[in-house]
């Protein structure tokens, strides 16, 4: 049924993957061209994106999706509303490789691209294989994902150190008695001639002269 218009699309300079996807089912009807696992991943996320895009904008009531285009380093991926049947919503994506594609040329052709007959809507014919839309979502950046780290096991059971006995900490020493003065002082009023230390002094220095 997209046959035709999946080759034209196809035939333009670069083009290397197109399909169309229908966004209320979460699938893919018809592709063609090659991709590979990694490019897969990559067309059916910007189709995501595409799918909230035209959601979110149609809800609003205030505008509608023209086109959506993400640009990488390898390649252009262009998303646009494929217009068939107002009570089906598809969408058509093509990636273009950016070295060797037209971008102005991809859009144009994305733009004028119509299927031979509109789909019916008893059913459609689905490709050989499948491919399931993620979710709808309103268009936001994807979040980033942080990998969980997981504690690799112990080899062996490490032998265990046994704690060193500290020594018990002794305690201070008592503080000294000091020593009394052997020369008291004599009190306020006392005589020395009656005091036997002074008379002492006295003694033996008369005695050295």
């Amino acid at each position: 049924m997209f046959g035709e218009l999946l080759r034209d699309l196809l035939a333009h300079t670069g083009a290397e993957y197109c399909c169309v996807a229908d966004p209320v089912q979460g699938k893919v009807l018809e592709e063609a061209g090659l991709q590979s696992g990694a490019q897969s991943e990559t067309s059916l996320a910007v189709l995501g994106w595409g799918a909230g895009a035209e959601v979110f904008l149609r809800r609003s009531g205030s505008d509608e999706l023209d086109d959506l285009i993400v640009t990488t380093q390898a390649a252009y991926h262009l998303v646009r509303p494929l217009e068939a049947d107002a009570d089906q919503p598809l969408l058509v994506y093509l990636r273009v490789d950016r070295k060797r594609g037209n971008l102005a040329l991809a859009r144009r052709g994305l733009a004028t691209a119509r299927p031979a007959t509109a789909p019916s809507g008893g059913g459609s014919t689905t490709s050989d294989r499948p491919a399931r839309l993620p979710a709808q979502r309103h268009p936001e950046a994807p979040a980033r994902q942080e990998a969980a780290r997981q504690v690799p096991a112990a080899v062996g059971a490490l032998p265990r150190r046994q704690p060193l006995a500290l020594p018990v900490p002794r305690p201070p020493p008592s503080p000294q008695p000091r020593k009394a003065a052997t020369d008291a002082v004599l009190p306020a009023g006392a005589r020395w001639h009656t005091d036997t230390r002074t008379l002492d002094r006295v003694l033996q220095a008369l005695r050295r002269l």
